[in-house]
């Protein structure tokens, strides 16, 4: 009979260890056989002495268990990657890159005095406030959370959670002293909870701060109450903040394609043109509204440190608010003659297509082809990304490239488009040609990943 050597127990392990398990003399491995430890017995009750290279597997075995018990009894008496830099910073090294590490790092600060001792605390001797081993001072709190946060918790009643400033918090007792935190969709019962209704409780002083999405007619509710039709006012002061996700257009290339070729040049000339219409009309309106949008140019999340440098941002507001000011009628031509130099692009792009170009405008399509398409999107026509939809459709209307605007829910699209993510195969089934959506980002910075759904080859 042959020994197969699959079924060796740990070859794996054996292969990876293989330094400490080869660096036992035959001496040391025969006396371990002789022992017949528990771990060895069970291998050898599995196998008969009588197959072919048994006595050799027997020895590799031995040589494997040897190395593992070794490994367990080794004592890790502190971990280099980790140094203390003072009572509030630590600096951790990691071995290469990770763009989710943060993600990962997902550590509660608990306080010594509650959950260790701190007379079992000395970061040169390697003690953490407790014995080795033993985390029962940890358990016995589990009940019992504390925390070390800026404010102490008082009760949850009625849908409210009561606060009361920590006068211990490490940087200071804070300025607000009792925080009340109230589920508003209660305070509105069935009625939708909209901008403009919280900027109205805002007035009322039934709502000192608020945070929450907000549409066109939310800026325009806020901007009548403050009196001067700004987001900031003698009423109500608007900060900006990153909502964890970001929106984009998606293009199905079994959809967007000549001829039911997606990955051929013609086909992907037309899915050019429409996207730099698309990146125009986006330009103009990030020019037009940028107080109120971002625009995502690299891969990573604009509050991420793997984003553009500080520095950069200010300076980009610092222009965005001088051009602000120097608005004029000249500016306003100037992206219109932006918009109108995409289209110019866009109809060459067309051409090579394969669609005939007359006059500046389409006026037939290749064989295989259409000239007009659906793009579906997500909420109502109050949305930024409808506004943004409505320009794009026009502008290819003037070309001579027809878009039908479908809206539908949030749910309904996340559906379509999670089908989409599937692969290929589903793409061809899927009925979505373009679409509109937001993408969440979690704690995530790398937006490489999530920009691509799927990679394509022609």
């Amino acid at each position: 009979m042959q020994l197969k050597s699959s079924n060796i127990r740990g070859l794996l392990n054996y292969q990876a260890n293989n330094a400490r398990a080869e660096s036992y003399t035959d001496k040391q491995v025969k006396k371990y056989i002789r022992k017949k430890p528990a771990a060895l017995q069970k291998w050898m009750q599995k196998h008969s002495s009588d197959e072919s290279g048994y006595e050799s597997a027997l020895e590799r075995q031995a040589r494997y268990l040897m190395a593992k018990q070794a490994k367990k009894k080794t004592r890790v008496n502190s971990i280099e990657g980790i140094k203390r830099l003072n009572d509030y910073e630590l600096r951790i090294y990691t071995t290469g890159y990770d763009s989710r590490f943060e993600e990962k790092l997902q550590i509660p600060i608990c306080p010594l005095h509650y959950y260790g001792d701190t007379t079992k605390y000395s970061y040169n001797a390697n003690k953490f406030g407790f014995k080795r081993g033993d985390l029962s001072a940890i358990r016995a709190n589990k009940s019992s959370p504390v925390g070390a946060g800026a404010y102490r918790f008082v009760k949850y009643d009625s849908g409210i959670a009561y606060f009361m400033a920590n006068e211990l918090y490490y940087q200071g007792c804070p300025k607000i002293t009792y925080v009340q935190l109230k589920d508003l969709t209660k305070l509105f019962k069935d009625e939708d909870l909209t901008g403009a209704k919280l900027a109205e409780e805002m007035k009322g002083q039934t709502v000192d701060v608020a945070s929450l999405a907000l549409t066109q007619s939310d800026l325009e509710a806020i901007g009548e109450i403050n009196g001067n039709g700004k987001m900031s006012g003698n009423e109500i002061n608007t900060c900006q903040s990153a909502n964890a996700s970001y929106a984009y257009w998606g293009l199905n290339p079994y959809r967007v394609c000549i001829n039911n070729e997606p990955f051929s040049e013609q086909s992907a000339a037309l899915r050019h043109a429409i996207a730099m219409v698309v990146s125009a009309c986006r330009g103009v309106q990030m020019e037009t509204e940028g107080a109120k949008l971002t625009s995502v140019n690299a891969q990573a999340a604009k509050d991420s440190w793997l984003s553009r440098s500080s520095q950069m941002r200010i300076n980009f507001a610092m222009q965005r608010r001088r051009m602000a000011k120097s608005r004029s009628i000249r500016q306003m031509m100037r992206l219109i003659k932006k918009r109108e130099e995409a289209q110019q692009t866009a109809l060459k792009w067309l051409e090579k297509a394969g669609y005939t170009v007359e006059d500046g405008k389409v006026t037939a399509a290749p064989a295989g082809a259409k000239t007009l398409f659906s793009m579906e999107l997500a909420g109502g026509t109050d949305t930024v990304g409808y506004q943004l939809a409505t320009v794009v459709a026009s502008d290819l209307q003037g070309i001579g490239i027809t878009i039908q605007i479908h809206t539908t829910t949030v749910d309904k699209l996340n559906k379509k488009v999670a089908n989409l993510r599937r692969g290929n195969v589903f793409a061809k089934k899927s009925s979505i040609a373009l679409w509109y959506a937001e993408e969440e980002m979690s704690s995530n910075p790398d937006l490489a990943e999530r920009f691509a759904f799927w990679k394509m080859q022609s």
